[in-house]
């Protein structure tokens, strides 16, 4: 009898825990999550009901993917060289890299011919930096004189251009043997430069006067270090004169400024032999060590400068030791 009881307790516990594990699953199928609620590009769970679902990738149409054409557009055409150039065939024009010849006189072509085709030359920025060429003579289809494009070049001698409307950085630095007048530039065609980079002409061989006109825009130091110009006449119309413009011309001995001048940047024409220097009343704003006399330390001015009462050129004069002159 005993053994009867303990068998019938066993099949009755076995009946529970089958009864247990059906309910489990029951429970477990019954359990579902709305699909607004699940966002499957992110892996996360979203808030039901938003205003605006995002776009995953499997929504844009196969024609609208990315083009792999375009991928190409951003890698450089490769250098090649030919006539003692490198060139790259850059937007129509065959750029000119890089001079590899061994020729002292260069007379750079208006056009090259590439795989039969003709294009008009232009110049890269360096083209000629550091080589030992004496003259350059460019095409009248050359209108901008890349950066550094003759810088370090100390056996030039002569340099011919005709319609170059802008110079820039460095373009001409070093170029101490190459002697020329400013109205020489463009073959005597006056007005057609109108822009002058950082240092375009610094250490060269310019001398004489500069004019710069109102259509004229300088960058810092454009005449720096230029040891023989002696005048520099800032016509009417120029409102400013940029930091060290004309800073260490050694040899410059007068200056001449318009009605229409406003500020005069820092050391814009420090290092000189200017004896006497009229400030306009246009002149707002004079910055530090905008004027001094050669081999003077400290900045300092030995000259007179003469200018109004009550103006800034006097309040500059008294501030750094000037002897200043009233005009009025």
């Amino acid at each position: 009898m005993k053994k009867i009881a303990i068998i019938f307790l066993a099949a009755l516990t076995a009946v529970s825990l089958t009864a247990c594990k059906q309910q489990s699953d029951d429970t477990q199928t019954q359990v579902s999550v709305p699909e607004s609620s699940i966002q499957t590009s992110a892996g996360s769970i979203a808030e039901p009901e938003q205003e605006s679902e995002p776009v995953s990738i499997s929504d844009v149409p196969a024609d609208e993917s990315i083009d792999e054409s375009s991928i190409f557009e951003f890698i450089p055409p490769e250098k090649t060289t030919i006539n003692d150039y490198q060139y790259m065939v850059i937007n129509d024009k065959c750029r000119l890299m890089r001079y590899t010849g061994t020729e002292t006189r260069v007379v750079v072509p208006p056009a090259v011919t590439v795989d039969g085709k003709e294009y008009e030359t232009e110049i890269g920025a360096g083209c000629f930096k550091e080589t030992n060429i004496t003259t350059l003579d460019l095409p009248d289809n050359i209108t901008e004189i890349p950066d550094s494009m003759c810088e370090d070049c100390r056996q030039l001698t002569a340099v011919a251009f005709w319609n170059v409307t802008s110079v820039g950085d460095k373009a001409f630095y070093h170029c101490d043997n190459w002697k020329f007048g400013f109205d020489d530039l463009n073959n005597g065609n006056k007005g057609l430069l109108k822009k002058i980079g950082d240092k375009a002409f610094g250490f060269s061989g310019l001398y004489g006067k500069i004019t710069v006109t109102p259509d004229m825009e300088l960058s810092e130091g454009a005449f720096q270090i230029c040891e023989h110009i002696s005048e520099v006449e800032i016509g009417t119309g120029v409102t400013d004169i940029p930091e060290r413009a004309f800073a260490e011309n050694h040899s410059l001995e007068k200056i001449t400024l318009s009605e229409t001048v406003k500020t005069i940047g820092i050391y814009a024409f420090s290092q000189n032999i200017v004896t006497s220097i009229v400030i306009p009343k246009s002149v707002t704003e004079m910055g530090v060590g905008m004027i001094s006399t050669l081999m003077v330390s400290g900045a300092k001015y030995t000259g007179i400068m003469l200018g109004y009462k009550g103006s800034v050129a006097e309040e500059y004069a008294n501030k750094n030791g000037i002897i200043f002159s009233a005009l009025d």
